[in-house]
């Protein structure tokens, strides 16, 4: 996986993944607002039953310019 500047990564459990599709996760980590996209899997996860339990972890990059100053 190359990491590119402003690339974001959901990383979750079978229990998020296996409730929802692929389409609604794709759509709700587009949401700018962090608090928001995290909150919005969860509820999405919830309202389709979660057979399982359910992690979430959110990761947007922001790559360190020479200096080793992240933006």
């Amino acid at each position: 996986l190359l990491l590119t500047d402003g690339l974001r990564l959901l990383l979750c459990s079978d229990g998020v993944h296996g409730a929802i599709g692929t389409d609604e996760l794709r759509a709700l980590v587009s949401e700018p607002a962090q608090i928001d996209l995290v909150s919005g899997v969860y509820d999405a996860v919830l309202r389709a039953g979660a057979p399982d339990n359910l992690s979430l972890c959110l990761v947007d990059v922001a790559l360190a310019d020479a200096t080793g100053e992240a933006p």
